[in-house]
Parts: structure tokens; sequence; C-alpha cells
């Protein structure tokens, strides 16, 4: 499951194997707590019982605003304001988070989710282009959603929370199983956000120069005995654009959901004792989907290669032979 594990590795397959069996239980006795601390604590072994049906919802209330846009890079400051009322606090002041110029192209937030650390516009299924701004035409739309376990009912439409993961934190809106966030949050379930502090000298995260925050505004702590885990967060097409409901053995995306919850889920890659990669590995084909994961971390982080090559770096495999399968 990891390589190079010695210290942690008891106790992380303890913590896993023991959330597993919560989530069972709460299945079996259909007892979901909805007063949980974080609004992950909604798992998707508990929330995919709610029936499967799209969304009734309206266009989102507030309204978004660019100021300040900068012709060269393209970026903008953006804030929410309120169509209903003059006096209403922005989204972004209500929830504890600071928002700030944006990496990405001004129409980035618009119709899809500007991941940050990396000034990369994640598009949800349907959406194509530097800022999302563009519809994926036929016939490869069908074929990017028959290839992802969809049907023209789930791709490129808005759905309950439930099928996306952690209900996007109630953060965001989920479109064909990814999560579009709120301006000023992002990653696959709208967990981050910029932290209110950014370090003076430019040095949060090495990757970017940086510092992020989980579930601002919620007291949001790592559990103090660790194991500290830092998830990569990777483009939707990688691995949210899956249709949960179509696979068989979902242990990878559970794992993920629950290292928010449990607290083991650190934004600080630098504090980090393991590394998260959410990607599903179910069969001997899936080996290519490896491969390009791995490549890409490399490219966009430096974590891996610090690592001697991958060590302390997780990856859930659910097929029946391990690794062995991989090739």
């Amino acid at each position: 499951m990891a390589c190079g594990v010695k210290q942690y590795k008891p106790i992380l397959l303890l913590i896993f194997n023991l959330n597993l069996i919560n989530f069972v239980i709460a299945v079996q006795e259909e007892k979901v707590v909805t007063q949980g601390k974080f609004p992950s604590e909604f798992s998707f072994a508990i929330e995919h019982r709610i029936p499967r049906r799209l969304a009734n919802f309206g266009e989102p209330k507030g309204v978004l605003q660019v100021h300040a846009l900068d012709a060269i890079s393209g970026s903008a400051s953006r804030h929410i304001s309120s169509s209903s009322s003059s006096t209403s606090a922005p989204a972004s002041e209500a929830s504890g988070t600071v928002l700030r110029s944006s990496r990405c192209p001004v129409d980035c937030v618009k119709y899809g989710t500007c991941y940050e650390e990396l000034g990369r516009c994640d598009c949800p299924p349907g959406r194509v282009g530097a800022d999302c701004s563009s519809l994926l035409a036929e016939p490869e739309l069908t074929q990017l959603c028959t290839a992802n376990g969809h049907t023209n009912v789930t791709c490129a439409a808005q759905l309950e929370p439930a099928l996306c993961l952690n209900a996007c934190n109630f953060r965001g809106r989920c479109v064909g199983g990814v999560c579009v966030c709120h301006p000023g949050f992002f990653g696959a379930d709208c967990a981050l956000s910029l932290a209110a502090k950014q370090p003076a000298d430019g040095r949060g995260n090495k990757a970017s120069g940086i510092r992020m925050e989980l579930l601002a505004g919620q007291n949001y702590t790592a559990r103090p005995s660790g194991p500290r885990i830092y998830v990569y967060e990777l483009p939707p097409e990688m691995n949210t654009y899956q249709n949960l409901d179509r696979l068989d053995r979902p242990l990878m995306y559970l794992i993920w959901q629950r290292l928010l919850s449990a607290g083991l889920r650190v934004a600080d890659a630098a504090s980090a004792d393991f590394f998260f990669v959410p990607v599903r590995v179910r069969l001997a084909y899936d080996s290519d989907r490896v491969v390009q994961t791995v490549s890409y971390i490399r490219a966009m982080w430096p974590y891996w290669n610090a690592s001697q090559g991958g060590s302390r770096h997780i990856f859930v495999h659910t097929g029946d032979w391990g690794r062995d399968e991989l090739s």
C-alpha cells in the first residue's frame, strides 16, 4: 500500500479498517448522523442511499463580480455580492475565506473551479478550454460520458450533492460528479482555500509559494497523533469524472473522503508523513492511468522525487491480485 512505511504502517491500516467498519455499521443500521463536526462526515458509503435524481437547483443568488483585470496575466480580483440584499456579507466572509487575485483566467470560476495552488482551471464534464467556457461537442461528449460510466442524464448535468466527493463540503455544486466550487474554494471536494495569512517570503507550499488551509471557518485541525496525510489534487478527468454509482469497489473514494473527517488530512505537504494519490486502480489496464498520474505528479510537485521515487506515497489497489496486476 505504501513504500518505505515503518512507524505508521500498522497505525494507518488500523485507522482505515476501523473507519470502514464504521461505515458498514452506519449503513446497516440506517443511522446517519446529520450533525457531524464537518460536512465531510457525510461519506459516499452512507449518502448513496439517497434517491438519485437531478437536483432542482436554481442559479446561485450570488453574482460574480470581476475587478482589477490584469490584461497580461488574465487574472482578476473577485468577490461575491448578494442579488437579494446589499447588506449581505460576501460568501467568503461568511465562511472565513479571503478572496484575492486568482491565478486562473477570468471566466474559470464561472464554469469550473480554479485550483489556486497550480493556477489550473478544472472543468466539469462537458466543459473544455483554458477557462472551461467552451462546450464539448458531440460525439466527443457522448464518448466521454460512456467511458466514465455516465448516461445522458447524469453526465454534464447538475446532480444531488451526494453524488460528489464529500458532497462538495456544501461549498459548491455537483456537476456530472465533479464539484464546481464557489469562488474562493477549490479542490476535488471544495475543502481547500487560500489561507488568510500568506508567507511574506513566498515560501508557503514548495510547489507554488502559497499557503492553503482546509475547511476554513470550521476550526479544522489535523489529529495531533497523526499520521498526517497530504492529498494530491489531480485534474478531475483523472479521478472524479467516473460515475461512483457504477463502481463495484469504491474503496479508494471512501478512504479519500474519510481522511478529512478523521482529521488525518493536511494542506501543508511539508508537514506530511504520507502522500495519498487519489487515483482508481482496479484492473490490469489501469496501469496506464497510474503511469500518467505519476508523470503528472512528478511534473507538478517535488514530493515524489524528494521521497526517493515514491516512498511514503499511498495507492489503493482493489484488484484481486494486488500489484501483480500492474505491469
